[in-house]
């Protein structure tokens, strides 16, 4: 009897693991760890001593009822008014960031500007020319009835037309000098040029 339990036991455990692989149940776990992990980062911001988030708090003693920016790690001590941290008062370290970044940008020569410019009007084209035909495709594989490898290549073509767009992105920050704005994306939206 103890035989035939433990035999059953077995197969059983062997055929859910079996079935959680073919579902990639590991996998969905993680995609969805990160996809919130991905969401909070692009909700709060990042502590510039640690790399944590930054949650904001209001402490229950203060008569002002300033809202305050905390690091959430409990090792980590920073914390900071929240207008403060958006207007770069920080107590140096914002200032020390801009001049780093403004070295950065002055680091590069006339000739490797010119190259990474071509290189970003290279790949805007090549992936736009790509979007194209997989939109074409799409096109095709609708009127042949088959609707599912119509939707297929329809999400490839927006993968390729959004890396086109970024390219472009990119080409556009290069030409109007506007590497740190946090206003460049919403700027190019408006008035840049999609399509190089």
């Amino acid at each position: 009897m103890g035989l035939f339990s433990r035999a059953t036991k077995g197969y059983v455990g062997y055929f859910k693991r079996s079935a959680g692989y073919l579902l990639n149940a590991d996998g969905l776990k993680r995609g969805g760890q990160m996809a919130g992990q991905a969401w909070r980062r692009s909700r709060h911001k990042e502590c510039p001593k640690c790399s944590g988030l930054l949650v904001p708090i209001v402490y229950q003693d203060d008569p002002t009822g300033r809202v305050y920016l905390q690091c959430e790690k409990s090792d980590c001590d920073y914390v900071q008014p929240k207008e403060l941290f958006e207007n770069g008062g920080d107590d140096g370290e914002a200032a020390a960031m801009k001049k780093q970044l403004e070295d950065i940008k002055n680091s590069y020569s006339a000739d490797e500007l010119e190259n990474i410019q071509s290189n970003h009007v290279l790949m805007a084209r090549s992936f736009y020319a790509v979007g194209v035909m997989t939109l074409a495709f799409s096109i095709y594989q609708l009127f042949t009835d088959r609707p599912f490898a119509s939707i297929v290549s329809l999400m490839f073509c927006v993968s390729f037309c959004a890396q086109a767009f970024k390219h472009s992105y990119y080409l556009w920050k290069i030409k109007e000098n506007r590497f740190y704005d946090k206003r460049s994306l919403r700027d190019f939206i408006y008035h840049g040029r999609w399509v190089v």
